[in-house]
């Protein structure tokens, strides 16, 4: 149901539907306890009953046993002269030794093996007191019952009040998010209850919009970016036919082939990044040897730039788990990124820190990044006009390829300033093998 269908039907719909529940309920509960209460009041009242009766049998008895059977009339008629209560002679056997009539007004015990004593009405007594019990408990129920009900009526309308209001709010909140205002934000929730809710939703509106940023951006500069490959494509074409000789043509060809390449590039490396920006990327980590594989992510940067000194100070010994392929993507962009800027050298640490995260470093000795361009530069196609440039090689994807890489191993990337006097790219929260 939508804000709308529920504002319609108020929340003396939403009270009254749930009232009429826990009421209903609660009334089936009262009533059994007192059907309950009531089997228990009655079953004191006839063990009472007995109770009053037993001593005045056990003297019926004893006087019994002391005469002769012929003259147990006589006796019977002297007890109903005398005695509290009327006495009856049966001339048939019990089947127990004292027990109650179904009404609870006579009391039934044994003499002998061949008679039984009746005794009763018990006095009008027991009877009115049990009738004034149960009355009296039926009217205390009543009174109770209506008491609780006001009372639970009071506490549901109270407790549900704040709660349709933030309801209601999380509906606004949720069809304005759904008509694109991807700005919008719930305000802090009344009761505890849908808070979490409004904290999810508040975190996933936030991680909606900037996605939805990211991507605008994204098409954006990957529209700029095209215009460049694309018009030398067509210059390249038109050349092409106008070559003088195949030598020629042969190196227009070359360069229409590599303007291809690097359009094919670019797409590669935009669809890479938002899949992964979007968390659309599965990881299969595994432990590697961390000194071992940054070794084989070198080697082909080592023989591209052979002028450059490469060191990995790296324990042999320390492993990490990582998805070698999407890792991989990171190291390869921050290692290319350094060997196009390095003047001469670049280095590659890690370490275990104090809360057993591990942290990755990639230094250069190049021109460094300006302060106030080392977030920057992590945005799509972002390139410094005096370090990276179009001349400089890439797509301008690289190192946001390399932090959205980063961040799917729940890790960090940032730049800061090199011990080497050029960027020092830091990789942190990293996971070590167990």
């Amino acid at each position: 149901m939508n804000r709308r269908g529920l504002q319609k039907r108020g929340l003396f719909w939403l009270f009254f539907r749930y009232y009429i529940i826990l009421a209903c309920t609660l009334a089936l509960l009262v009533t059994l306890a007192g059907w309950l209460l009531d089997t228990q009041l009655d079953e004191d009242v006839r063990e009472d009953a007995l109770g009053r009766t037993a001593d005045v049998i056990q003297l019926m008895r004893s006087d019994y046993a002391r005469t002769r059977a012929d003259e147990w009339s006589s006796l019977t008629r002297y007890f109903n002269a005398t005695g509290p209560y009327s006495v009856a002679l049966l001339d048939a056997p019990a089947h127990a030794d004292m027990w109650l009539s179904s009404n609870g007004d006579l009391v039934y015990a044994r003499l002998g093996p061949t008679h039984t004593l009746v005794i009763g009405p018990i006095d009008a007594l027991a009877t009115k007191s049990r009738d004034l019990l149960l009355n009296t408990q039926h009217q205390l129920e009543l009174v109770v019952t209506l008491l609780v009900a006001l009372g639970f009526g009071i506490g549901l309308y109270a407790w549900l009040k704040p709660q349709w209001r933030d309801l209601i709010m999380l509906l606004d909140t949720a069809e304005r998010l759904g008509e694109g205002q991807l700005a919008t934000r719930a305000p802090p929730a009344e009761s505890r209850l849908f808070q979490p809710m409004v904290t999810t939703l508040n975190s996933m509106a936030s991680r909606l919009d900037a996605l939805l940023a990211s991507r605008q951006v994204m098409a954006h500069a990957l529209a700029h970016e095209l215009k460049t490959p694309l018009a030398r494509l067509r210059f390249g074409l038109a050349l092409h036919d106008t070559a003088p000789d195949p030598q020629a043509r042969a190196q227009r060809r070359a360069g229409i082939d590599a303007d291809l390449e690097e359009l094919d590039r670019l797409i590669s490396d935009s669809l890479g990044w938002v899949r992964m920006a979007g968390g659309q990327v599965e990881l299969r980590s595994q432990p590697l040897s961390l000194a071992h594989w940054l070794a084989e992510q070198i080697t082909p940067v080592a023989r591209a730039y052979p002028a450059l000194e490469i060191h990995c100070q790296v324990d042999t010994a320390l492993t990490a788990t990582l998805d070698p392929v999407q890792f991989g993507l990171a190291i390869r962009n921050l290692l290319g990124n350094a060997a196009r800027h390095a003047r001469s050298r670049i280095d590659i640490a890690a370490r275990i820190e104090e809360d057993d995260s591990l942290t990755l470093t990639v230094d250069d000795d190049g021109p460094g990044i300006p302060e106030d361009a080392r977030e920057r530069i992590f945005e799509p196609f972002v390139r410094l006009d005096a370090a990276r440039n179009r001349e400089s090689g890439g797509t301008g994807l690289g190192l946001a390829l390399a932090r959205a890489a980063v961040e799917l191993h729940h890790g960090k990337l940032s730049a800061l300033e090199s011990p080497l006097g050029g960027a020092r790219f830091c990789m942190s929260g990293l996971r070590p093998a167990p």
